[in-house]
């Protein structure tokens, strides 16, 4: 906790003496704004210290600004909502809201909770009264001080090999050019030193007694061959990424042409292959059998499965989120030193987008509980790439504005079949919301009919070839549904043209497809769902009221996720 009391502190607000406290840090702000959550990190990330506060309602002097009852709700409901969508652990910080008489003050309490405390997936340190990104180096040395509840900290003392420490050492050549080290001049023993993680955990995860297992199959799946290897290092390197490559390659070379494996000199996609890899090591359950990571490969796929927590479940097929939650603290921050892995909760996302950006099939995931652990299994398909994707790819990066747009409409198309609560499931807040705008975009290749995806008939055809001309039963009902809620959703009480209802659904102007939407229509008039206002203009009946079902879903799925312990 903080060397002042909340009581401290507002008694030096009223007595505008706030300034002179020299005894633990404080930070003053007028306004809150989400940037300031980095002052947060940084004092908490104080090696020694008692915390610190960073109060919002205050001048530059301390003195308060006569903020009202309503600023105070408004703000301290902003800061509560950063904070546990930024701060991590959220532990970190403690909101206090005053009144005083120089009006109301927002207070938050700042405390080290025994581990490097980040703002949005960055952790900051105070240089002089300026809150400063520490570098990956910084941030390994200050997880190894604080104690934390990281595995792959604690002591171990069993030996290494010294030549994989040195070939890991190679990854870190901008840390040695920084420190005007010589690596051809040092030791394994230096190594592990300068960057603190000699006789740890960690040290013999990648480079010493902790094994992995390979195992061959054949095209009926029964074992060729298998072995079991020391040191998790050996599967980022290039040397393994390239013998999987090499693999698969020659394997898919025997078998029969009409086959859907893959014969590129690349069968699998590198980024997407080495980042399976280094979630596997970053991520594993060591304190079970060694984390019991296990590297499958098929002639058409390949497995990579390792034991993790039962927490793990909660971030299964959330390929659009950056939820995540780190076992091995500094085993990641060393691979993120190394740059073999990226932020914090980026994988994910990295590992989906890359895959169907190369035109492969989404990779799906396993999870199997086992008491009190569970095993979590990833494959990845070497199929050849969709080329009908690809191009659908290209035009949707034309038609949207941001990549995030194009991307979450590329999967909403792929995801089509998908029953809604569990597409909204694989999103975050930030992708919810583009996946609202990507559904209200009128050239979004699939559109909502109550809690159904549907897929625009351009998209269709660019994805499955030439498909009938004539609309099914089915497909009718759709497009009524949906022309029905556009209409009354969008406050044009029911009228459209027939123009714009062939834009909304995707529909060209060849003369066949304006006939057939023209006859729809009139059937639709002679059912009694629409009524002819002029040529070509046309008003729905509005017979129930349209509900946003992804909004409620949305809504649904955000107060589920406040409601539940932060991991």
């Amino acid at each position: 906790m903080s060397s002042l009391t909340k009581e401290q502190i507002c008694h030096n607000l009223e007595a505008n003496k706030l300034t002179e406290v020299t005894q633990s840090a404080v930070e003053l702000k007028s306004t809150w704004q989400q940037a300031n959550g980095k002052d947060i990190s940084a004092i908490a990330n104080q090696l020694g210290n008692q915390g610190g506060w960073l109060i919002v309602g205050v001048d530059d002097t301390g003195l308060g600004l006569n903020k009202d009852h309503n600023w105070l709700t408004t703000t301290e409901q902003q800061v509560r909502g950063h904070i546990n969508q930024y701060l991590s652990p959220t532990w970190a910080a403690v909101v206090h809201g005053v009144k005083l008489s120089c009006g109301h003050v927002l207070l938050i309490e700042i405390q080290n909770p025994g581990d490097v405390v980040y703002w949005n997936d960055k952790a900051y340190k105070l240089v002089g009264t300026s809150s400063i990104e520490m570098k990956p180096d910084e941030v390994l040395y200050l997880s190894m001080q604080l104690p934390g509840a990281d595995y792959s900290k604690t002591q171990n003392a069993n030996p290494v090999d010294s030549a994989k420490v040195m070939e890991f050492a190679k990854t870190l050549q901008h840390v040695w050019e920084e420190e005007k080290v010589d690596l051809q001049s040092v030791s394994s023993k230096f190594v592990l030193s300068k960057l603190g993680i000699e006789n740890t955990t960690a040290a013999a995860i990648l480079f010493g007694e902790f094994k992995f297992r390979v195992v061959h199959y054949n095209t009926d799946g029964d074992i060729l061959d298998q072995r079991e290897e020391k040191g998790l290092f050996s599967l980022l390197t290039d040397k393994f990424v390239d013998e999987i490559q090499s693999w698969t390659r020659k394997q898919s070379s025997n078998v029969v042409t009409n086959t859907t494996f893959a014969t590129e000199e690349q069968p699998y996609t590198p980024a997407v292959l080495r980042e399976v890899l280094a979630n596997a090591v970053a991520h594993s359950l060591y304190q079970r059998e060694e984390g019991n990571v296990l590297i499958e490969l098929y002639p058409g796929r390949i497995a990579v499965t390792n034991n993790c927590a039962l927490d793990a479940k909660l971030f299964v097929n959330k390929w659009f989120s950056r939820i995540n939650k780190v076992h091995n603290k500094v085993l990641m921050n060393l691979l993120r030193l190394s740059r073999i892995v990226d932020e914090l909760g980026s994988g994910k996302n990295r590992i989906f987008r890359l895959t169907i950006e190369n035109g492969k099939r989404e990779p799906p995931i396993e999870f199997r509980e086992l008491g009190n652990y569970a095993r979590w299994s990833i494959t990845l398909y070497n199929d050849q790439s969709n080329e009908s994707l690809l191009a659908l790819i290209e035009r949707l990066k034309i038609t949207f504005d941001s990549a995030d747009e194009w991307r979450i409409a590329t999967a909403l198309l792929l995801w089509k079949d998908r029953p809604l609560p569990q597409i909204v499931d694989s999103l975050d807040t930030h992708y919810r919301q583009v996946a609202q705008n990507v559904l209200g975009n009128k050239s979004s290749p699939v559109f909502l009919v109550g809690d159904k995806l549907v897929v625009r008939r351009w998209a269709r055809v660019a994805l499955d070839g030439q498909i009938s001309r004539k609309f099914n039963a089915a497909e009718e009902e759709q497009l009524k549904k949906f022309l029905q809620d556009y209409t009354y959703r969008n406050d044009r009480n029911g009228y459209i043209t027939s123009e714009e209802a062939r834009e909304v659904l995707g529909l060209s102007n060849q003369q066949s497809e304006v006939v057939q939407l023209s006859n729809l229509f009139r059937k639709w008039k002679t059912d009694g769902a629409v009524a002819s206002v002029k040529r070509g203009t046309w008003r729905f009946i509005r017979q129930t009221a349209f509900e946003d079902v992804f909004s409620k879903l949305v809504q649904y799925a955000e107060q589920n996720e406040k409601s539940k312990p932060r991991t």
